[in-house]
């Protein structure tokens, strides 16, 4: 069953089966996920350099392209259900 692990941050410790069933999506679950993909992408190709802030620009640009990495990564280890029990015996290992 799983069990709150107290740390600076939220989580949770899990069984295999667990961690499987929580990084199982359903059709609409995926649905959402790769419309999400789409609008952050949309986004990032709609973006306009502003030469006076380059930053600005930069910032905006790696902030969805680590939404659309995050989201990607999700969908991904959802459709491989056997490299989930892998993922999370190494974070029981580097107890993450």
């Amino acid at each position: 069953m799983a069990q709150i692990q107290p740390n600076a941050f939220t989580s949770w410790k899990l069984t295999p089966e667990e961690f499987r069933a929580g990084m199982t999506f359903n059709i609409f679950q995926r649905y959402v996920i790769q419309s999400l993909i789409a609008e952050a992408a949309f986004e990032k190709i709609s973006l306009t350099f502003d030469p006076a802030n380059p930053s600005v620009f930069i910032q905006r640009e790696a902030e969805l392209q680590g939404q659309i990495n995050i989201l990607q990564y999700l969908i991904a280890d959802s459709l491989h259900p056997e490299e989930n029990t892998e993922i999370q015996n190494s974070n029981e290992e580097s107890h993450f």
